[in-house]
């Protein structure tokens, strides 16, 4: 379960030093060069609490002999081929661990979550990258208009000082 579309790398090396459960936050470090904090959902939250809890420098998710894995475990990848990946051709469209990513990024668009936000949240360093994701919501711009119809119909009752021509 990859929740808050986290890397890889940064799940490698989670701490418990770097969970809030109070909070329900994982507490990002140092990931391509950038803190963040990213919130759990519900379900993340009651995984992570049903856990035993280890020292605060010990690894959330340790690989062989307690040590920082460095790549995906075969046992995900035999998952993924076995489950999604019979028959594709394709390396482009085989399901892998980022694809987790890309589905955290475009579930979040397609509810209508910001670009700016998802960018925050994936820790991309520039919008640009998030950018990719910006054909999922093609129906955001007439809700930007309707939002601002809104707001004049809000206000409508208020004092507001008419414009006048000059004589």
């Amino acid at each position: 379960m990859n929740q808050g579309g986290l890397r890889a790398s940064e799940i490698f090396k989670l701490t418990w030093s770097q969970i809030n459960l109070a909070h329900g936050i994982f507490n990002i470090i140092d990931s391509k060069g950038k803190d963040r904090s990213v919130h759990m959902s519900e379900r993340v939250k009651e995984v992570m609490q049903s856990k035993t809890k280890g020292n605060s420098d010990e690894l959330v998710y340790p690989g062989r002999e307690n040590k920082k894995s460095t790549q995906i475990s075969q046992v995900f990848r035999q998952a993924a081929n076995k489950l999604f990946n019979q028959g594709v051709t394709d390396r482009r469209e085989r399901v892998t661990f980022h694809t987790m990513r890309h589905t955290c990024a475009s579930w979040m668009v397609r509810q209508g979550i910001s670009l700016y936000l998802v960018q925050k949240v994936l820790g991309h360093s520039t919008i640009q990258v998030t950018e990719k994701y910006s054909h999922l919501a093609p129906d955001q711009l007439p809700l930007a208009v309707n939002a601002i119809n809104k707001s004049i119909m809000e206000h409508k009752e208020e004092k507001i000082i008419p414009f006048k021509k000059k004589a």
